[in-house]
Formats: structure tokens, sequence, C-alpha cells
């Protein structure tokens, strides 16, 4: 009976009309990629349609809705449907891969299956509801123009890709497409046959049809940084080029016809035969105003200490937190007896001891308090080595801060030790940290008793700072390539690489830099700061840094006679 009711009911779900509801979404977790055996749905909001045979819906108590998330083997309760619904729902919490199955309980207790783990799911599906991040770049290089572009997503759709471009001001209908390589599909070059301004943009989609489009506008090969054009049908001034390099050009403006005599005024005419009149002035008669009578004094205020107050600090260059892309993860400096870790999806490795009826599951308990209060966290089979865990579950509203774990396995005769109990010590303790540093950095200043030395200076801030997690960087172009500062010899830093480690220093907030020999007078300046998670933050100066701060002095060494003469 129960077999067949669950046939009858995956039947169902496997032919159910998987729908979705428009809702703004969030960024997902990283997870594992799809196979082609996927459906892919564009949304988090799922609803499976219901099919229960009426002869069975007396016999059944509820129907589970069971989750599996990117494949990590723990099965988590979705939802619970009674039988006469028509319908289940689901809100997945990030993108990635789910495995659903169905869990039919009686009235009489029994569930079907009996154990969701070892059952074959009933559907794969691919939640991908968050659109391609694009980030564009487009220059002139001679005649032609440029154009490149990365795509962080999971679940890319290259040749979907499409590269336009089209003058600056033109309407929407004047986009001309360009051809894309079959190969490089981040990067094109083409020639747009005018030095005229123009906007380039992309349009990029993933497999679910998420689209994101990114523009650029592009100068002329003559023109000035401006993003204005006249209106349509605007009649041109009349100007004249103020040299032949095609800069700046102003209109013709007519002199004044008395320009000569504005600019050479006569001078005056004075007669020195005749005395100067002298002119006469009458003494002004002073009236004095009236005088009020005079008021007491008033009593002095009673003295107030005020305590002194330290003058503003400076403003720092450049501040921020985070960085792009994917951080090198550091040694972390662990506190004894707990691991700072920056993710929340992990293994873990654990021995068995069990008599002949074996392991029939395992039970993972966590603790948010440090063995306070305890909660089954996830439900395991005996076979899975290590053990999949998952942080960033629905219940879990903060993921960050310190964790305890301990397992309690069950024999195949039923048989376990207690669960653990208020004031149990945890077998692992992790403290999960997914906050980068926050980064400072100040002018930097010379050093008065050292030429040729200069002081950076800069502070970084977090909840699990690491001694030796700061690294600064020098460049003469914004683009790099750029190199280490610290150590004996200057480490070049590949842009884009991941795995050149710079040179780390302690993080005393200064580090007295002796300059190297030939280095420009400005400098871009960037400044790397890790924790002890792994957690990575970058910033960078948006303008280059005075760094020669030296001041000139000249010595006069002797005098000699002009010409030889003696």
């Amino acid at each position: 009976m129960a077999g067949r009711t669950r046939n009858k009911l995956a039947v169902g779900v496997v032919a159910l009309a998987v729908g979705w509801l428009a809702f703004t979404t969030v960024r997902p977790a990283v997870g594992q990629p799809a196979g082609t055996d996927a459906q892919v749905m564009k949304s988090r909001n799922l609803a499976f349609d219901l099919n229960v045979d009426a002869d069975q819906k007396g016999a059944i108590h509820s129907i589970e809705l069971y989750i599996c998330r990117d494949n990590s083997g723990v099965w988590e309760l979705g939802n619970t449907a009674t039988p006469d619904a028509k319908s289940i729902l689901y809100t997945a919490k990030d993108d990635g891969v789910y495995l659903i199955n169905m869990v039919i309980v009686y009235k009489n207790g029994v569930r079907d299956p009996a154990d969701v783990t070892k059952a074959a799911p009933l559907q794969k599906l691919l939640v991908d509801a968050t659109a391609p991040v694009v980030r564009l770049t487009a220059d002139r290089k001679g005649d032609d123009v440029q154009v490149g572009w990365s795509v962080d997503e999971r679940n890319p759709a290259d040749a979907k890709t499409k590269l336009e471009w089209k003058p600056i001001g033109d309407s929407e209908l004047a986009w001309k497409s360009v051809t894309i390589g079959t190969t490089d599909r981040r990067s094109a070059s083409f020639n747009p046959g005018t030095a005229a301004g123009l906007t380039v943009r992309v349009t990029v989609e993933d497999v679910a049809g998420n689209v994101t489009v990114q523009s650029k506008d592009v100068l002329g090969t003559n023109t000035s940084v401006s993003a204005f054009a006249p209106p349509a049908g605007t009649p041109a001034p009349d100007v004249k080029p103020l040299g032949n390099d095609g800069g700046l050009v102003l209109p013709k403006i007519a002199p004044p016809s008395n320009l000569s005599a504005m600019l050479n005024p006569a001078p005056p005419v004075i007669d020195l035969t005749k005395p100067a009149p002298t002119p006469s002035i009458a003494p002004p008669t002073i009236i004095p105003p009236a005088m009020p009578a005079p008021a007491p004094p008033a009593p002095l205020p009673t003295p107030v200490a005020i305590a002194p107050t330290a003058p503003p600090g400076p403003a720092p260059l450049v501040s921020g937190q985070g960085v792009g892309g994917t951080a090198v993860t550091p040694a972390a400096a662990e506190a004894p007896g707990v691991k700072v870790i920056n993710y929340l999806k992990f293994e873990v490795p654990y021995q068995l001891e069990a008599g002949p009826s074996g392991i029939s599951k395992v039970e993972l308990y966590v603790t948010r308090d440090d063995g306070k209060t305890w909660n089954r966290w996830s439900v395991h089979d005996g076979e899975q080595k290590p053990l999949h865990v998952a942080l960033d579950t629905r219940g879990n509203v903060q993921p960050e801060g310190s964790y305890g774990f301990r397992l309690v396995p069950i024999s195949g005769a039923g048989i376990s030790e207690l669960p653990p109990a208020e004031g149990g010590v945890p077998d692992f303790r992790v403290l999960v940290d997914l906050s980068p540093p926050l980064i400072k950095v100040y002018a930097p200043e010379a050093d008065p008793a050292r030429p040729g030395v200069l002081t950076l200076k800069w502070e970084v801030k977090d909840k699990n700072p690491l001694k030796d997690g700061v690294a600064v960087a020098w460049s003469d172009t914004l683009g790099g390539p750029w190199k280490s500062i610290g150590g004996e010899t200057a480490t070049t830093i590949v842009a884009g690489a991941g795995t050149d480690m710079p040179v780390r220093l302690p993080d005393t907030g200064s580090y007295a830099w002796k300059l190297p020999e030939k280095v420009p007078a400005k400098v871009y300046l960037r400044m790397t700061a890790w924790d002890a998670a792994g957690n990575k933050s970058e910033v960078t100066t948006p303008n280059p840094v005075l760094v020669d701060l030296t001041k000139p002095r000249a010595r006069i060494q002797d005098i000699i006679p002009a010409g030889g003469v003696r």
C-alpha cells in the first residue's frame, strides 16, 4: 500500500509544474556546478504540484518535502503539506543545486521511504536567480577600439554574449554588432571607422536567462573629456582653433573700437606755472551724543573648567573593506583549540567504533554558547565519511560567531550515548568570521632624520586581526605591475595571478620605507590586509601620491672670478 501510494505521488512530482514568482534575490554562496541532468530554475520560489489518489488520502497524515543542497548528503526538511494540498511550496535560500525528495507519513507512523538519505531523489534542480556581475573596459589603440570584460557567474552562457557599439548621442536604433571570437569570449577588437566618441556595451547571459548589460563611453581621438553633445539642429558656433593640435577652440570676439585709447590713455595736462588752489574746508560741527546713566557693573561669570580636546586626525587618502576575487588564505593565527574559518560549508573527518550491528546513523549536535545549550543540527548515514556540514541554513540567522560540535553515532541496534546536555564540552570548536578587515591609508611623511626614507601610515580594524597581516606595494601606473614594499628586494606582483604573495609586514600602523633608486616622484600605493580567518581587503589610492618629499639644499663651495680675470 505504501509503496503504491508513493509511486503514484512520485509520478505527480516528477511531472510536476515547477513554477516561480518574481522576488528580489541575494548573492548566492559558492557551490558545485550542476550537471546536464538538472532542471534550471530562474527563481528561488518553487511550487511542487501534488497528486495523491483519493482512496489513499484517508491513510496519510502528511507529506514532507526534503531538500539536499549542493550534493552535500545532508537532507533538510523544507516544508510539510496535508494530503489534500494541491502543491507544496519551498523558497531556496540561495542559488545552487537542489536534490528533491518526498516522504509520505502515514497515520500509523509508517514513513515511506523509511530513510530519506538512502532513497533516490525524485528531481534535481539548478536554482540560479542571480544575474552575472560584469566589469567592462574599453580603450582606443590606434584606429581600433579594444574591449575586454570579466564575468562573475557560476553558470555562464558565453555563447549568448553580445558586443555592440554606437556613436555617443545617437538613438538606440544605431547599435551595431561586433563579432566575438569563438575561443575568447571575453574580449574583442574592432575598427569603428570614425574618430568620434562612441559607446560600447556588452550583454551577458547565464543558463537560467538572467541578463546583465554594461556600457562604457570611449572618447574620440581628438576630443577633450566631455560626455555631452549639442542637440540635433543646433547651429555650430564660429570658432577658431587655439593651435593646430586639435585642442581647445574659442569663439572669435571682435575688439572694441577704442581698444588703443583704453590701453594707452593720454596723460593729464597740469599747468605748473599757476599755484594749485587751496580748497576751503569748513570745520565739522561735533554734537556730543547723549550719554545714558552708567549701569551697575555686571557680576563676573563663574569660571568653568574646559577639558582640552584633541585636534582632529588627518583624513585618510583611501579607505575600504573587502576586495573582488578570491582571497589567498594565509596561515591563521588561531586561538588554542579554536579553528578560525571564513566559510560556511565544510567537511568533518571522523572515526567510528562500533559493534557487530554497525552504525545506522550519525547525529551532529551544535552549541553556540560553548556548551550551555545544544541542538541537533543534522543527521547523516553511517557510511558518509567525511560529514558534509552546512552552517548557512534557513534557521541560522547569525552564521558568524563561535560553534562547538559533537557527534553522537547510533548503532544498528538503536543504541547510543546520550545527546550532549547543558555544560557538555564540545569535541571541536570553530569561529566563523566572514567580515574582511577595514583599511585606512594615510598620506606618507618624510623622515627628517633619514633622507630618502618615507614613513607609511595606515590603520586596520578587524575583530580577529592577524599579527603579520598587511602588505604594501607601489606602482607608477594604476594598472600595475606592483612592487612590494618591505624586505631587501622588491617583489613584482603579477596583477590577477592570485598566487603571488607580496612581502608581509607587521601590522604596527607604520613602516619606514627606504625609497628605491629612480623611483618616480609620484606613485600609486596599494595596501592589502588579512585577518586570522583569511578574509582579505585591498585598497588602492585613486590618485598618485607624492613620495619625493626631500627638500633640496644648496651649499656654496667657493668664489671664482668671472671670465678668468683676477
